[in-house]
């Protein structure tokens, strides 16, 4: 079985959309995935439900951090 280590989860790609089906191909073609930092093995069904959680968690955090961006600009 091959195995593919990522630090984080939302490095796998900067859209929640395509790391979601990164990840399901790589999960679908038997490669398990690991997250380093996250202690994470997403492995079989329920790896992979985690897996699409993750990574749409990871969107919302990246935009919250857009929306503050902006907002500090907008002040200054």
């Amino acid at each position: 079985m091959k195995t593919v280590l990522v630090w984080k989860l939302d490095r796998i790609s900067h859209r929640p959309k395509d790391g979601i089906n990164t990840l399901a191909s790589r999960c679908e073609q038997g490669v398990q995935v690991v997250s380093v930092t996250q202690q994470i093995d997403l492995n079989g069904a329920i790896g992979s439900m985690l897996a699409s959680v993750m990574v749409e968690l990871a969107e919302i955090e990246s935009e919250y951090c857009r929306e503050r961006q902006t907002a500090e600009i907008r002040v200054a």
